[in-house]
């Protein structure tokens, strides 16, 4: 008996499924829908029982799977998938399309979004083999060198942005980073060296050209830097008062020791009074020094 009204509903079932189809497929029923569906679009208690419905419909494992095999189907036929293409054109060149990309990217949520992807996508050897190629180029190379430039010389007006390389500079990652380029740009690192040691050569005054006696004044500076170092284990540098991009000579009333940290803070500025009291300095150094030649 049990089997039997098992069998009979079943039957009813299908009945019931074929009849809801063949219903459903009239023209006048689709209208009346049509027409029930666009009445009810704006009301907020509609969508929020159809929102639910979806939520518990699409999250059963039965209907993930349905979805999955539909999809494989569809984009099974290369006709679909150009059908996909053409319409996804015909989507991102409409006004509806500006507007919600406008949108989403002035909100919170889509800086976020776009942000994460990007850092992920930074990340990729494939995003990286193709910065290596552009970068390579002589133009893009020129182009980077005015851009970074210019940026510079806005930035370094910021008073915050300076905070921030100055703490940036003291970080380990920094200084692994500078390792790292030293190591592999070693051509441009003796370039600056030899362009530096060319500079001092030509800042020194005349009246000091292999004068021994200033040559041992400066040995004496270098050592003792040395000696701060070793002592307290801090690096140190000798920086030079009236700073050589400036015009500033390179002699040993206009050297100081400093940590590496102050000197690096302090950057190439140059006060006026500095200046002033310098150019007074050497000048009197000059005279003590045609002196002691003259009585000799």
């Amino acid at each position: 008996m049990g089997c039997k009204n098992l069998e009979k509903e079943q039957k009813n079932k299908e009945k019931i499924r074929e009849y809801s189809r063949e219903y459903n497929a009239r023209p006048d029923v689709k209208e009346r829908k049509r027409d029930y569906y666009q009445s009810k679009k704006n009301d907020p208690k509609y969508k929020a029982m159809i929102k639910k419905y979806q939520e518990k419909y699409y999250a059963k494992p039965e209907t993930k799977k349905k979805v999955k095999e539909y999809y494989q189907e569809y984009y099974s036929n290369p006709e679909n998938i150009e059908r996909k293409k053409i319409s996804r054109k015909k989507y991102e060149g409409s006004e509806k399309r500006k507007k919600i990309r406008k949108l989403y990217t002035q909100s919170e949520q889509g800086r976020e979004r776009r942000k994460r992807y990007s850092k992920l996508y930074r990340q990729t050897p494939e995003y990286k083999e193709w910065r290596k190629l552009y970068t390579a180029r002589p133009e893009v190379k020129k182009r980077m060198q005015i851009e970074s430039r210019a940026r510079q010389k806005i930035l370094a007006k910021n008073p915050e942005y300076k905070q921030k390389i100055k703490i940036y500079r003291q970080t380990p990652e920094y200084k692994k980073l500078q390792k790292q380029w030293r190591r592999n740009n070693v051509a441009s690192v003796l370039a600056s060296w030899a362009l530096r040691r060319a500079r001092k050569r030509n800042l020194i005054p005349k009246w000091l050209n292999n004068c021994p006696v200033e040559k041992k004044r400066l040995n004496q500076i270098y050592l003792l830097s040395r000696i701060y170092a070793n002592a307290d284990g801090e690096k140190r540098h000798i920086d030079h008062m009236w700073p050589l991009s400036d015009g500033g000579p390179h002699w040993s009333g206009n050297l100081q020791i400093l940590t590496a940290t102050k000197n690096l803070e302090k950057g190439a500025y140059s006060c006026p009074k500095l200046k002033k009291q310098m150019k007074l300095n050497l000048k009197e150094a000059e005279n003590e020094y045609a002196r002691k030649r003259n009585s000799k």
